[in-house]
Order: structure tokens, then sequence, then C-alpha cells
């Protein structure tokens, strides 16, 4: 029956081990879709308000846990102790455990306002010159339209390294979610909701993109990738992508 209990113990300790070596592993910023290697001012300005508000949370996850055990190690029933004495609240106690707590969250709410204000909109809008991008959700796969150019790609989406880009959400059936972990958080695609976000690549490179909310039974494969180029290839791109398709004059092939 020991021998049972400690194979069980073994088991359940090599499993939170492996949890956790899998949760590590699983942050690495050389992964394509990782979130801790921002090549993006989004996704940057959002990662440092990440690890603003997580090393808040370990110093209260510490001060809190520090106090809890000080008082089961201070205050613990001691053989031949009696009853404690009864009391009935610490008036300035619980001023100092709500107003420090409030004080806390006042300090990360104005760099996570500060953050959504700065990306609710891009630096350079469509109407002052800036590149807009329609992307729309269907099940299961991406649509992106130029609407300047009468461009539509699928699953695909060129954009200009170095410039902000706006990019107009939408879905045509369920709710689906854009994410690009290195440029920009997820928003979600709501039907007859319009939304959109903004973005921009610090680098030439390609960037990985997927759905990030459950939509059905193909919602793993709804993947797409953001090919960033240099302006001139880009608008080379863009151009071609515009043009005339090629008129076959083999004949097998027109028939």
């Amino acid at each position: 029956m020991i021998n049972a209990g400690w194979r069980s113990n073994r088991f359940l300790g090599l499993s939170a081990l492996g949890s956790l070596l899998a949760l590590i592993l699983g942050c690495t910023p050389s992964h394509p879709q990782s979130t801790f290697d921002t090549l993006g001012p989004v996704a940057k300005s959002q990662l440092d308000l990440f690890y603003l508000i997580f090393w808040v949370a370990v110093v209260v996850f510490i001060a809190v846990g520090g106090a809890f055990l000080y008082a089961a190690i201070r205050y613990r029933r001691r053989r031949g102790q009696g009853d404690p004495e009864q009391t009935h609240g610490n008036t300035k106690l619980e001023i100092v455990w709500t107003v420090i707590p409030a004080i806390v969250l006042i300090a990360i709410a104005i760099p996570t306002i500060i953050t959504i204000f700065d990306n609710a909109d891009a630096p350079i809008l469509p109407k002052d010159g800036g590149l807009l991008i329609e992307a729309t959700g269907h099940q299961w796969w991406f649509e992106f339209r130029y609407p300047d150019s009468d461009v539509v790609t699928a699953n695909e989406m060129h954009i200009p390294v170095g410039e902000p880009v706006t990019v107009n959400l939408d879905s045509v059936d369920v709710i689906h979610s854009f994410w690009i972990p290195k440029l920009a958080g997820k928003v979600d695609m709501v039907p007859n909701n319009p939304n959109h976000l903004w973005l921009m690549a610090d680098e030439p490179g390609v960037y990985y993109g997927q759905c990030a909310e459950f939509c059905g039974i193909s919602h793993a494969n709804m993947r797409f990738k953001v090919i960033a180029q240099p302006r001139a290839e880009f608008d080379a791109w863009l151009l071609a992508q515009a043009a005339l398709p090629f008129e076959p004059v083999d004949p097998l092939a027109i028939e």
C-alpha cells in the first residue's frame, strides 16, 4: 500500500515537472508564433504591458504568500493552548488591505488605458494616405482585399516594411479572431460588427497568423501568412496582382 502511494506521488511529481517544462519550452522566443519575440510596435507595447502586470503580480503573490506563511507559523496552535481571543474586525487593517490593492489596480490601469488608446488607431490613417487592408474571416480561410487596387488574396497578406497598416476586420459566418503574435494581439471578427486593428513590421520577413477563436471543425486549419516587404517590392507585387490575367494561346488551354 505504501509502495503504491509512493508510485502515485512520483507520477504526480513527474507530471507536474513535465507540464512545467512544456510551458517553459512553449514560451521560447524563437517559435514562429511566440509573443515574446516582438517585431512590431503594437506587439512590443502589448508585451511591455504584459511584463509590467506580470511583475506586479509576482510582487503581490510574494507579499500575500509571505503574509500567509508568517501568520500560519507565528500564530499556529501550540500544545496545551486554549482557544484564541475572539475579535470582531480591525478597522485600520481593513483600510490598509483595501487601499493598497486599490493603489495597485490604479497603477496597472493607467498604462493599460494608455496602451489601449495608443493601439486604437494607426499613426497614419487611410484617409491621410495610410495603407488599408480589409480582412474577412470565412469557415475556414481568410480573405484579404486591397480596396485601392482591387486586389484580393486568400490566406496571404502582403504589407510594406516600416509603414503602419490599418486592417478592417469582419466575418461572414461565425466569430473568428485575427491574430499575428509577432505583430499584433488578438482582435475578434464578429459578423455584422466591423472591427479594426493596425500593425507594422519592423523588418522584412514572413509572419504567421491564425484564427484564435474556435470556429468549427477546421478551426486548426485557419492559418495565414503576412509577408513584409520593402516598399518597392510591395508596390511591384501589388501591380502584378492587379494586372489582367494572362490569356492562353495554346489551343488545348483555350479549349
